[in-house]
C-alpha cells in the first residue's frame, strides 16, 4: 500500500503484471507489466515509485506511480523474493533466495551498490524505522540476520521458528515480529539484545505480517488456514481472527487504522 492508503500495488506471478488498486473504489485501474514471476512489492516513502522483485528473471522492476511505467530493470542475485525501502528512499533491500544474499540496490543510479552473504533461502527482509538496521528471515536455516546499513555488515543471527518467512519492525523500532510457516507462530524480537522474547501462536502456514501504524497490532496472514490473525502486541495474544479468501499472501495495513488489504483474491477488511 502507498503511504497515503489511496493505492495498493499487488504482485501476479502467473502474469507477470502488477495490479494497482484504487483503495476508493476497490477496482485494478491499471495493470504494470513486469519480470517473470513477480513476487515482492514495495513502496518508496514518496509512492511515486515501486520496486517488484521477478523471481524468474532475476531482477527488480522500477516504477513510476504517476505514469504507472517501468523506468529501469535492476540485475539482482538468483530468485529474488523480499523487498524493501529505507525510510529515506535511498536505498532498496532485496533477498535472493536462490544466492543466499541480500542486495543493496542506490535509488539515485538503479545500481547494486553492495552484496551481503546471509543465511540459507532469504526471503522477507525489512528496514527498521531509523535505516540503521535491516532484518532477514532465513527460511532454510530458521534464523534472522540481522544488517547494520553503514557498513554491510551481519551484526547478529537469531534462531527463531521454522521455515521463518514474513518479517516486519514495529514504528519504535524495538520490536520484529516474523512469521514461522512450519510452526505455525509468530517470534517477537527485541532488537536491543536480538533475542526472541515471545512466541505467539497463530494459524496454520503463516506467512505475510505487518505492524501497523500505531504499532499496537500485528496482521498475520494464515495460508494454510484462509485467516488473519490480529496480534495486540501490548500481551503478544491473538485478539481476533478473520476468515478470508484462498492462500492469503501479502498484507499491508493503511495509516488511518481503518483498512487491512491481504492478497489473496485480494480482500479488504473494514477495523
Amino acid at each position: 500500500m502507498n503511504p497515503t492508503g489511496t493505492k495498493v500495488y499487488v504482485a501476479n506471478q502467473g502474469s507477470n503484471t502488477v495490479s494497482v488498486i484504487d483503495t476508493a473504489t476497490n477496482t485494478v485501474t491499471s495493470t504494470v507489466n513486469v519480470g517473470t514471476n513477480p513476487l515482492g512489492v514495495a513502496v518508496n516513502p514518496m509512492g511515486k515509485k515501486v520496486y517488484v522483485t521477478n523471481g524468474g528473471s532475476n531482477t527488480v522492476s522500477v516504477f513510476d506511480t504517476a505514469t504507472n511505467t517501468v523506468t529501469s530493470t535492476v540485475n539482482v542475485g538468483t530468485n529474488p523474493f523480499g523487498v524493501s525501502v529505507n525510510p529515506a528512499g535511498t536505498k532498496v533491500y532485496v533477498a535472493n533466495q536462490g544466492s543466499n544474499t541480500v542486495c543493496v540496490i542506490d535509488t539515485a543510479t538503479n545500481t547494486v551498490t553492495s552484496t551481503v552473504n546471509v543465511g540459507t533461502n532469504p526471503l522477507g527482509v525489512a528496514v527498521n524505522p531509523t535505516g540503521k538496521k535491516v532484518y532477514v528471515t532465513n527460511g532454510g536455516n530458521n534464523t534472522v540476520s540481522v544488517i547494520d546499513t553503514a557498513t554491510s555488515i551481519i551484526t547478529s543471527t537469531v534462531n527463531v521458528g521454522t521455515d521463518p518467512f514474513g518479517v516486519s519492525v514495529n514504528p519504535a523500532g524495538t520490536k520484529v515480529y516474523v512469521t514461522n510457516y512450519g510452526s505455525n507462530t509468530v517470534s517477537v524480537i527485541d532488537t536491543a539484545t536480538n533475542n526472541v522474547t515471545s512466541t505467539v501462536n497463530v494459524g496454520t502456514n503463516p506467512w505475510g505480517i505487518t505492524v501497523n501504524h500505531a504499532g499496537i497490532k500485528v496482521y498475520v496472514t494464515n495460508q494454510g488456514s484462509t485467516t488473519v490473525c490480529v496480534i495486540d502486541t501490548a500481551t503478544n495474544t491473538v485478539t481476533s481472527t478473520v476468515n478470508v479468501g484462498t492462500n492469503p499472501f501479502g498484507v499491508a495495513a493503511d495509516q488511518a487504522e481503518t483498512e487491512v488489504c491481504t492478497a489473496n483474491q485480494v480482500v479488504t477488511l473494514s477495523l
